[in-house]
C-alpha cells in the first residue's frame, strides 16, 4: 500500500508540473485524430489505425502561449515525424518543419530556447542526424556544424583484425568528422547546449567493415556515448571530462 501511495504521489507531483494549456491542446489534437479515423458505425480496425497520426512530446513556450508538439504521419503515409506549433489562445496549429522526399525520417525532439525566439530540433539529413535551430520570427532552419576528432579508432589498435599497417598517413593529425547527435539538453540560461554523441566510425573502421573484418570482442566495445558542450552563438564545441557512457544530462 505504501508503494502504491508513493507512486500515486509521484505521479500527481509530476502532473502538476505540466501546463494546463499544453495538456488541453494535446488532448484536443489526439481526439480529433481518432475521430477522423473512426466513425460511429464501427470500432477502429488495424487498417483504420494505419491512417491515424500520432502526437507526442508537448513542449510549452517560455511565455506559456504556444506549444511545440511532435506529430507523426500515419503509418500508411510513411510515419515521418514533424514539429508543429499550437497557439493555445487561438486554438490553431501549423506545421513548422518538413522532410525532403529523399529522407525516410522526419524531425523530432523539438525544444524551446529559453528566450522563446528560436527552437531546436533533430533531423536526419544526408548521412547524419543533425541539430537544427529555427528562428520563430521568420527564416529557415540551419544545422549546427558539429564535428569531432574520433576519440576511438579500433583499426589502429594492436589487436586489430587485420593488423594495422604503419605508413606515412598514420603520423598525420586526425581530422574532425561529422557525427550523429543522439540527444541534447539546453541549459536554463540558454548559453550552452549539452550534446550526447556516439563515437563516430573512422575511415579505417569503415574499411575493416567493408572488407568483412568484423570480429567483435564481447563486452569490450571501446565506442561510447560522450558528453560535449556547444555554444549556440559561436558554434564552438567543447569536450568534457565526464566519463562515458552518458544517457541523460
Amino acid at each position: 500500500e505504501s508503494r502504491a501511495q508513493s507512486a500515486l504521489f509521484g505521479y500527481a507531483s509530476s502532473m502538476r508540473k505540466l501546463h494546463v494549456g499544453s495538456l488541453l491542446a494535446a488532448a484536443c489534437l489526439a481526439f480529433l485524430s481518432l475521430a477522423h479515423a473512426a466513425d460511429e458505425s464501427h470500432f477502429p480496425s488495424n487498417e483504420d489505425m494505419r491512417h491515424v497520426r500520432s502526437m507526442t512530446q508537448p513542449k510549452l513556450s517560455p511565455d506559456g502561449r504556444q506549444v511545440l508538439v511532435q506529430v507523426s504521419d500515419a503509418t500508411a503515409d510513411g510515419g515521418k515525424s514533424h514539429i508543429w506549433l499550437i497557439d493555445v489562445k487561438e486554438n490553431t496549429a501549423r506545421q513548422l518543419t518538413y522532410t525532403p522526399s529523399s529522407e525516410k525520417r522526419g524531425e523530432s525532439s523539438g525544444e524551446w530556447m529559453p528566450d522563446g525566439e528560436s527552437i531546436l530540433f533533430l533531423a536526419h539529413r544526408g548521412e547524419h542526424t543533425q541539430l537544427f535551430r529555427l528562428p520563430m520570427n521568420g527564416g529557415e532552419a540551419h544545422p549546427f556544424d558539429i564535428k569531432i576528432v574520433p576519440p576511438v579508432d579500433e583499426s589502429k589498435e594492436p589487436g586489430a583484425i587485420p593488423p594495422a599497417k604503419k605508413d606515412a598517413k598514420d603520423t598525420a593529425k586526425p581530422e574532425p568528422v561529422e557525427v550523429d547527435v543522439a540527444r541534447y539538453f539546453i541549459a536554463p540560461d540558454g548559453k550552452e547546449i549539452a550534446i550526447l554523441i556516439r563515437d563516430p566510425e573512422t575511415a579505417g573502421e569503415k574499411k575493416e567493415h567493408d572488407e568483412k573484418a568484423d570480429a567483435v570482442n564481447l563486452n569490450q566495445n571501446p565506442h561510447a556515448t560522450r558528453l560535449y558542450l556547444l555554444d549556440p552563438e559561436s558554434g564552438k564545441l567543447t569536450t568534457t571530462s565526464v566519463p562515458p557512457d552518458v544517457e541523460h544530462v
